[in-house]
């Protein structure tokens, strides 16, 4: 007896493929696998706007923006509107690409910040993008850390483990 895959599988598989092509720096490969996957494969309205979103965040984290902007433009195109966060990323990164300022950085990612649906995890998503495309100097890194944490609004607002795993990992790597 043959049993369907549940979406949860479905799009298990396809994260795993992207993952294990983007880390091997195949990302032409990546690419045509996932509008293969998205054209052979029946999935419900919210698993298709899963596996867009996925694969954007995964395209942006391995530093393939031309790749996550095509897959955000074919996102559009079908009809769904990207999350907020993922937009706001985008057009950061899309400042950084076009005006290489650190100074226009910072001004993007300090209103970025002030919505209310940018937490820590978009905030590690737009680290790792940003780690990915570009060799940013550590102390643009402390700035993007101090504005962030003054966007919280908290005194004596802690980063968590995950993300300060992650700003280790950076700081490893840059200095």
């Amino acid at each position: 007896m043959s049993t369907t895959p549940t979406p949860k599988t479905v799009l298990a598989h396809l994260v795993s493929s992207l993952r294990r092509q983007l880390a091997n720096d195949q990302h032409r490969g990546a690419l045509e696998f996932f509008y293969g996957f998205m054209k052979d494969t029946q999935l419900d309205s919210e698993s298709r706007f899963t596996a867009y979103v996925k694969s954007i965040t995964l395209f942006m984290i391995h530093g393939h923006l031309a790749d996550a902007y095509s897959i955000w433009g074919r996102m559009q195109a079908e009809g769904y509107i990207p999350p907020r966060q993922i937009q706001v990323t985008m057009a950061i990164m899309q400042t950084v690409a076009l005006e290489r300022s650190t100074k226009s950085l910072l001004k993007s990612a300090e209103q970025a910040f002030t919505l209310k649906s940018f937490g820590e995890e978009e905030f590690r998503t737009m680290l790792r993008t940003i780690f990915a495309l570009t060799r940013l100097h550590p102390s643009v890194y402390t700035s993007l850390i101090d504005l962030f944490i003054k966007s919280r609004g908290v005194e004596g607002y802690t980063l968590s483990r995950r993300t300060q795993t992650l700003l280790s990992h950076i700081s490893s790597r840059r200095n």
